[in-house]
């Protein structure tokens, strides 16, 4: 190989062509073979192997519980659910057999972990993950956001690479909000069924072109992406004693509830306002409990990142050591439960008894210990009027 004649040995290409070459005897490669190649070397099979490693139900369900306190039947069906959704797309080129995506639908009341446990599904399997409220989605040209936003946020989310965006997770809450009205309102519905029809695109599988920059497009495709979509379905629990009403036998037939979760089918959904061909999408359907007084108390201190050790936090920050009673603890979770907002009534019950202590604090720097009791507790709930 002459100085004049030089070429890339993998791409052919002369030297006048690609400005820089790495010469090696007669061989040479060219920058912008050193780039596809380290490329490859990233995305080594190695790399694929580990995560394949994590896609055990049983880990990610035990993965679930340190942050997820109760709600065992819903982690058990989403623990099934993802690692399956994962499963199928880590062996698509190796399986001779097409296997349909299967999307989770989350219902149960505000407060009781449903976007917990989509952000921490997310944390486990390292993959970007959006939360998106249904209500302001809208259909295509009108005001508010196009349902391909979602694509959009996930992309930046995974810091623009389009590998890890076609396996993300978007969390879609509030999805019982765009419920298909029923009629007579003479203009069309841009919150109901219109939205659910786009959405349905993107969760069967679509090509989304994104303008990423000035000069700059990029194509992300949904087919591998998991949807997991929740509401509290407020009215549903209706729908679902009628039904029972009307397929018990006998006359005067009591409905007992024999659970705190809703056990929606299908066709209560739809009765609901959501179109069934959205609802074949969604396939897993879970459910999650109402939060007993047992619950609140455990979330309160057990999982990681719990309540009490996030606010023990802001103390020690100016060297107080922060602690609560048994009693205080109680207290709490009763109040709390008062507000009918699951898990996040204890956030606002904490932050209503330590405002005081937080904007007192140059008092407590002295004496570097501050333990909160049950008096305390009611005194700043007394002092709030939700008493």
């Amino acid at each position: 190989m002459t100085e004049k004649n030089r070429s890339c040995s993998f791409c052919g290409k002369s030297q006048d062509e690609t400005m820089k070459l790495v010469v090696s005897g007669d061989s040479a490669i060219c920058y912008n073979c050193i780039d596809l190649c380290s490329t490859l070397l990233v995305k080594s099979p190695k790399d694929e192997k580990s995560f394949d490693s994590i896609l055990d139900p049983k880990t990610l369900k035990e993965f679930l519980d340190s942050y997820v306190i109760g709600q065992e039947s819903a982690k058990r069906m989403l623990s099934v659910a993802v690692v399956n959704h994962y499963k199928r797309i880590s062996y698509a080129d190796t399986s001779e057999i097409e296997i349909e995506k299967s999307n989770i639908m989350l219902i149960g009341s505000s407060g009781t972990g449903k976007t917990l446990l989509a952000r921490s599904i997310s944390r486990y399997l390292d993959v970007p993950c959006v939360i998106a409220d249904a209500t302001s989605l809208t259909e295509a040209g009108y005001v508010g956001d196009d349902v391909t936003v979602l694509i959009e946020k996930l992309y930046h989310e995974a810091g623009g690479d389009i590998e890890k965006t076609e396996k993300g997770i978007i969390f879609i809450d509030e999805i019982d909000k765009i419920g298909k009205k029923s009629s007579g309102t003479g203009g069309r519905d841009v919150s109901g069924e219109g939205v659910q029809q786009g959405l349905l695109k993107l969760v069967e599988g679509k090509k989304v072109t994104l303008n990423v920059g000035p000069h700059s497009i990029v194509e992300i495709d949904t087919k591998n992406m998991l949807f997991i979509a929740s509401g509290a379905f407020f009215g549903l629990e209706k729908i679902i004693d009628q039904r029972k009403k009307e397929g018990s036998m006998g006359f005067a037939t009591q409905v007992k509830k024999s659970s705190s979760s809703l056990k929606p089918q299908v066709d209560d959904l739809i009765k609901f306002g959501m179109i069934p061909e959205l609802l074949g999408r969604f396939s897993v359907i879970a459910s999650t409990e109402k939060l007993t007084d047992d619950d609140l108390k455990r979330i309160l201190i057990e999982p990681k990142n719990n309540l009490v050790e996030q606010m023990k936090f802001f103390f020690k920050c100016d060297s107080v050591d922060l602690d609560f009673s048994e009693a205080a603890i109680e207290s709490i979770v009763k109040q709390s439960q008062k507000l009918k907002l699951g898990a996040r009534g204890l956030r606002s019950v904490l932050e209503m008894v330590l405002n005081p202590f937080m904007f007192n604090i140059s008092i407590y720097k002295e004496q570097q210990n501050l333990l909160i009791t049950k008096d305390d507790v009611e005194l700043a709930i007394s002092e709030s009027n939700l008493d």
